[in-house]
């Protein structure tokens, strides 16, 4: 329950966030504006919109029941409790990401270049999780790489995707897996550093910093 000192999430967004604004259904639903804010962040971005566009609980829900199904189906695949929390972190993320890069993106490029940021975001996340990009993926340069992605996406949100700044962020972004692989191949001697995989991504980031130069310079 809130109160006119402190008010819950829900009440801040029932009269920050217009009627018409397209990611009000990831706070609010229907007329009555009923708090939707733990259906978007547990069960995602996906199933509530899915819900404000039917208003059926049941089919949004369904979307989170196929990695489960697949799982009764192989023995192949062991994860832990943390390993899914992680994953549905990211898969959040994604889904929040190229949500926002089609409702708030100004333009085509300003769009795809929202998109390819929220798509390597996670490819990153996840392949250096997984395997590391440079040794194993616990190393301290791994982390940084990590750390990298998370602070664009935070950079991202509070100029408020403005592509003129964006443009330096990412590039900066790409530049600073190029430095890492560098850094990592004098400092860490025996680590093998994966320069196929650093030169792709760094790509992908440098291709989202150009389409927000071009959104810039439109």
């Amino acid at each position: 329950m809130g109160s006119i000192g402190t008010p819950t999430l829900a009440e801040a967004a029932a009269h920050a966030v217009p009627d018409d604004h397209p990611l009000r259904p990831l706070y609010l639903q229907g007329d009555d504006a009923a708090p939707a804010i733990n259906m978007t962040v547990t069960h995602g971005v996906a199933a509530s919109l899915q819900l404000a566009e039917d208003g059926d609980r049941s089919a949004a829900l369904a979307l989170l029941l196929l990695p489960a199904i697949a799982m009764r189906f192989t023995d192949e695949v062991e994860w832990t409790a943390l390993d899914f929390v992680f994953a549905g972190v990211l898969l959040f993320s994604l889904g929040m990401g190229l949500e926002i890069a089609v409702r708030v993106g100004r333009g085509g490029m300003h769009t795809l270049g929202l998109a390819i940021a929220a798509v390597a975001g996670f490819l990153t996340l996840w392949a250096n999780a997984a395997v590391g990009f440079i040794g194993a993926e616990g190393e301290p340069v791994n982390i940084a790489i990590s750390l990298m992605v998370v602070a664009a996406a935070i950079v991202t949100l509070a100029v408020r995707f403005r592509p003129k700044i964006l443009r330096f962020v990412f590039a900066g972004v790409a530049l600073g897996q190029i430095a890492s692989g560098l850094y990592a191949t004098s400092a860490m001697p025996g680590h093998e550093v994966e320069w196929g995989i650093l030169i792709v991504f760094a790509g992908i980031w440098s291709t989202a910093a150009m389409c927000f130069h071009r959104a810039a310079s439109a």
